[in-house]
Order: C-alpha cells, then structure tokens, then sequence
C-alpha cells in the first residue's frame, strides 16, 4: 500500500479555435483516471496568488504521473473532479520524495463558472 493508491477524475480541456470559416471549434474535454492522493491545503502552507485570488475551496493532489498542465503552453484548462466538486489546477510545484510523484494546487469552480464541455463528462 502506498500513499497513492486511490484514483480521481482529471479532465483537461482544449482551447476553442475559430476555424477558417469563422466557426467556433468549441472546447473538447479530455477524460482520464489518475492515480494519486487529494487533500485539503493546511493553513501553513503557501497557496499561489491565483488561488488565493480565487477564495474557494483549495486543494492539493499528488499525482503518479504528470498531468498536461495548461495545455499547448497555455492553452486550455485542466481539472479534478473530486468528491462531487469540480477543482481548476491553478499552480504544477516541484516535489521530491523517495516516491515518484507530482504535485499540484488546485482551487474550487463554482458551478456558474463550469466549461460547458466539462458539465457534458461530469453529470
């Protein structure tokens, strides 16, 4: 048994494109199962300006392999969907322990600001 060894939902979503014609190419959600560890941030830790500005629910997640991050340098948005909650990943933080793993923070979403595409693979 290893501090990893339960799973959670991460979606990650692409940027919408405006295709040639002028379409919109809307956001596409990307569905994966993750093995890793979420728990809530301690009032000790440093939560990144992002977060804070937020003022939700922050989280943090170790992850066992590393998760696409802001995807295509920027582009798109990733989330964990947890214990009936959708959570934004807002900062990727190094971590090094005698475990491979990565680290991760996250903050809530409140439900007006949910992406229609990630509604879609959530309800």
């Amino acid at each position: 048994m290893t501090p990893l060894n339960s799973t959670f939902t991460y979606i990650a979503t692409t940027q919408p494109k405006i295709l040639d014609n002028g379409d919109v190419d809307v956001s596409v959600a990307l569905v994966s199962n993750v093995r890793g560890s979420i728990q809530p941030i301690s009032g000790n830790e440093t939560i990144p300006a992002v977060a804070a500005s937020r003022n939700t629910g922050t989280i943090k997640i170790y992850a066992s392999e590393r998760l696409t991050f802001r995807m295509d340098g920027g582009n798109g948005s990733c989330y964990v969907w947890w214990q009936g909650s959708l959570y934004e990943l807002v900062d990727e933080m190094a971590y090094v322990n005698v475990l491979k793993h990565f680290k991760y923070i996250a903050c809530l979403v409140p439900i007006a600001q949910i992406p229609e595409c990630v509604k879609e693979v959530i309800q």
